[in-house]
């Protein structure tokens, strides 16, 4: 499953929810410093669809807020 995200580091809670633009939001506390948020958010959407971390990827976006991410199940 491909999915297209817009990241919200250093947000109060990690957390799914909405849309902008057509993207799901996806909001992480870590600050997006040394990889940190990226590594957040693939936690987090691993939790959120009961998948081990290795299934998650980024595909595109490794610096920006939009990333396109790929959940293997």
């Amino acid at each position: 499953m491909r999915l297209d995200i817009r990241v919200t580091p250093r947000a109060s809670k990690n957390e799914v929810g909405g849309t902008r633009d057509g993207r799901l939001i996806v909001r992480v506390t870590a600050p997006p410093v040394d990889d940190a948020a990226n590594e957040a958010v693939i936690e987090l959407l691993a939790k959120t669809y009961g998948v081990p971390k290795r299934a998650v990827s980024i595909v595109s976006g490794h610096t920006s807020r939009n990333k396109t991410i790929d959940i293997r199940t």
